[in-house]
């Protein structure tokens, strides 16, 4: 079968294929056959090229599979056609037509001139059917987005590229609201409204640097991956209380704290009721690291600052 006799969307997904490939020529499956490597590089050429993402499990509804009984949203069938070089899905659809030739086989000899008033008659009645019928699934469908328009973050780590899942706390700001808290769901995402304009997020993960994030949200945008930098100061200090005590040691942790612990730094230790807490300086945090107490193994970050490229700020949990 001819590519241009393709549906649509099946059409869409042989483009979205020889793109990709043509990028990694190395991917010589069928786009029906990807797996988690290739899937991952689309991810990563859409969120360059169109600023969007699809999750794995998008993929597997509506790419993986060689017949589909209904397409995609238009936000997501606009996406993938910007990525593969259109101003969105309608002109794919519109460019990629078969183009009605006349049959060398069917037709060997002129047509008559009523004939060919005929001919042109149907054709412009085809065309017009179609550009209706074009126009009605366009509205109703941009219709439902507008009216079902959700925006999904995913968030990933930004050095091993894998999705964080647990303990991550995203605080959604509002206008004359308190913040609002969601947790990400199994794939390390959250789903918004995007009915107003602009979102704001304050997004909290253990060892990992709080961000805050402002986004305008731009009209048929879907989803978007963001990546969380490692908290490295309170990761390495976590590891610090979780190892050996020998007199070696002891020094080389002094040393590397003293580095990294600005000398005005509050230090606060929290109760584990949440109701007391417990003031330490600098040397005083050093100096209880670096003693050979088991407890120490079951230290906490909760939250850190910095000036400088220095903790100014530290609160820990030791159950």
């Amino acid at each position: 079968m001819a590519e241009t006799t393709l549906p649509p969307f099946q059409l869409l997904k042989t483009k979205l294929q020889s793109t990709l490939q043509a990028s990694y020529p190395h991917f010589t499956r069928d786009i029906h056959e990807w797996k988690a490597q290739e899937i991952t590089a689309l991810q990563e050429a859409l969120h360059q090229k169109v600023k969007g993402y699809i999750s794995e499990k998008w993929f597997y509804t509506h790419l993986k599979p060689t017949q589909n009984d209904k397409l995609p949203r238009i936000d997501m069938l606009d996406m993938l056609a910007q990525y593969v070089g259109y101003a969105g899905w309608q002109d794919f659809v519109f460019q990629t037509a078969p183009s009605p030739t006349p049959s060398a086989e069917t037709s060997p000899l002129p047509a008559l001139p009523t004939e060919r008033r005929e001919q042109k008659i149907q054709f412009l009645v085809y065309v017009a059917i179609v550009i209706m019928g074009g126009l009605v699934w366009y509205g109703s469908s941009f219709f439902v987005a507008k009216m079902d328009s959700i925006i999904e973050f995913c968030f990933q780590d930004a050095d091993t590229q894998k999705p964080i899942t647990k303990d991550i706390d995203v605080f959604i700001l509002q206008d004359k609201e308190s913040p609002k808290l969601q947790k990400v769901n199994k794939n390390g995402c959250i789903q918004l409204k995007s009915e107003q304009k602009q979102i704001k997020l304050i997004v909290k993960a253990p060892y990992y640097k709080t961000d805050t994030l402002v986004r305008t949200i731009r009209q048929g945008q879907a989803s978007e991956l963001i990546k969380l930098k490692k908290d490295d100061y309170a990761l390495l200090i976590y590891l610090i209380a979780k190892h050996g005590t020998t007199e070696a040691e002891k020094k080389q942790r002094q040393k590397q704290l003293d580095l990294i612990i600005d000398e005005e730094a509050q230090i606060f230790q929290i109760d584990e009721s949440g109701l007391g807490v417990e003031l330490y300086n600098k040397q005083e945090f050093i100096d209880k690291l670096a003693l050979p107490i088991s407890s120490l193994k079951n230290l906490q970050i909760i939250e850190t600052q910095y000036q400088k490229g220095k903790i100014i700020l530290l609160r820990f949990l030791q159950p």
